[in-house]
């Protein structure tokens, strides 16, 4: 059966972070040859498309249970995304597809626990459990030899790496995709932020590239953070990110348990449960439904 010829779409964002989300389930063949990575950087083009971060399809695994892919804007698949997930789950929950207000979802990091609440006019109230955060080196990955005092089955946390002739001290946490965390007392300028997120997200320590998050403390104990995105680069906001700054944060005692997040487009919380594991209050919200053609 061929792909159809248009496509029928939901543009979504939480605090920012924006999505077109597709419902694909029992058609998951032709999701894949749909969106190709010329596609997707076409439709999520600003100028020329339809504009977003990222694709995000509904699938389904050939029973009951939901199924979550994400494509970022350069074409490439992302291993998980708490943004986008928020996003599917008021998706499903609004088109009779979840089997009730809270159900797991598979995605390429593994099953996700989402909640969704207070639905209206095209917003909601999601709890999205992000997993357990991983330290060790391999679990980025990341090449050790390139960092001071690191080693293979230990955390990097507040280690010296020079990358493109400047000294960071990174924190180095995965959330099912990698991120490197760099805590300052300011966020950088945007000269600099544009100079330095793209140079570590391609850094030769990272086999895999990176997320990239600059953070700076603030006096009421929240936290300010600028994302450069793997695959996306510059972005309003970005949930895995979120949980790799409250996770960094609070191993180098920065902050305890909970901590709020304020990124571009929003503020999200983030609690830290026994395990440890990580969850989101996120608030997606409908911007508009459409349909687009194959081009």
């Amino acid at each position: 059966m061929k792909p159809p010829s248009k496509i029928k779409f939901s543009k979504m964002h939480h605090i920012g972070n924006d999505f077109i989300v597709v419902d694909f389930r029992g058609h998951e063949t032709d999701f894949y040859k749909t969106f190709s990575p010329g596609f997707v950087r076409k439709i999520c083009d600003r100028n020329f498309g339809v504009g977003a971060d990222g694709v995000v399809g509904l699938l389904s695994d050939g029973s009951d249970g939901l199924v979550m892919e994400i494509i970022n804007s350069d074409g490439s698949f992302a291993m998980m995304c708490g943004n986008g997930l928020a996003c599917l789950a008021l998706f499903a929950a609004e088109r009779g597809a979840a089997p009730g207000r809270s159900f797991p979802v598979d995605t390429r990091s593994g099953m996700r626990d989402v909640s969704v609440s207070a639905i209206k006019n095209g917003r909601a109230r999601v709890a999205v459990g992000m997993g357990r955060p991983e330290t060790a080196a391999e679990k980025i990955p990341v090449k050790t030899g390139m960092i001071e005092g690191a080693r293979k089955g230990s955390p990097v946390i507040g280690k010296k790496a020079v990358i493109a002739g400047k000294e960071f001290r990174v924190n180095l946490v995965s959330m099912g995709n990698p991120h490197c965390v760099i805590f300052s007392e300011k966020p950088p300028g945007r000269r600099e932020f544009e100079k330095y997120g793209p140079l570590i997200e391609n850094a030769d320590l990272f086999p895999d590239k990176t997320n990239v998050e600059f953070a700076a403390l603030r006096g009421d104990g929240s936290i300010d953070v600028l994302v450069w995105e793997r695959g996306a680069g510059p972005t309003k906001a970005c949930g895995t990110g979120a949980c790799a700054v409250a996770y960094s944060s609070y191993l180098n005692g920065f902050t305890g348990e909970k901590v709020v997040i304020n990124l571009p487009g929003g503020s999200v919380a983030a609690e830290i449960k026994n395990g440890p594991a990580i969850n989101l209050r996120c608030e997606p919200v409908f911007v508009y439904e459409g349909e687009m053609s194959l081009f």
